[in-house]
């Protein structure tokens, strides 16, 4: 019966070994994703520092230059409404797009369409369909995105 005591105790001790190896690499693996999430913080935009270019009149002055990219906002609630930089598009959206562009001749247009998780699929493709009629080729999807 000696001879069996020391197996017991070593196999609880690998057991405590390999538990304690899970723990270890657990926290490295969250130490690291941290760290990616604090980093990347600084980098995502807040929806109230964005342009709002649908209630801008057609002022010369104020257009972005070529270096800086202009951001449009498309966000489709789960009953398939439409609003462009969190204002109801009360024209059609093909037509809301092309104004939009035509006021950023010169910038890059970077458009993000996010959706509700319970939004209709047909809208979804309504709203593709009106980026591609109104050649906005710079197109990003987010779907059931809290907020940026």
């Amino acid at each position: 019966m000696r001879s069996l005591q020391p197996v017991v105790q070593d196999s609880e001790t690998s057991t405590r070994r390999i538990a304690m190896a899970l723990v270890l690499i657990f926290l490295g693996v969250f130490f690291l994703l941290s760290q990616i999430f604090a980093i990347m913080e600084g980098s995502v935009r807040v929806e109230s520092e964005l342009q709002s270019l649908m209630s801008q009149p057609n002022k010369g002055t104020d257009l972005p230059t070529e270096s800086e990219p202009v951001e449009v906002i498309i966000d489709l609630d789960a009953k398939g409404e439409v609003l462009v930089n969190e204002e109801k598009v009360v024209e059609s959206l093909v037509e809301a797009l092309i104004r939009i562009k035509s006021h950023t001749e010169m910038a890059k247009v970077m458009v993000t369409v996010s959706c509700h998780e319970q939004t209709p699929y047909h809208r979804m493709l309504e709203v593709m369909d009106a980026l591609e009629k109104a050649k906005m080729d710079n197109v990003t999807l987010a779907v059931g995105a809290e907020s940026f």
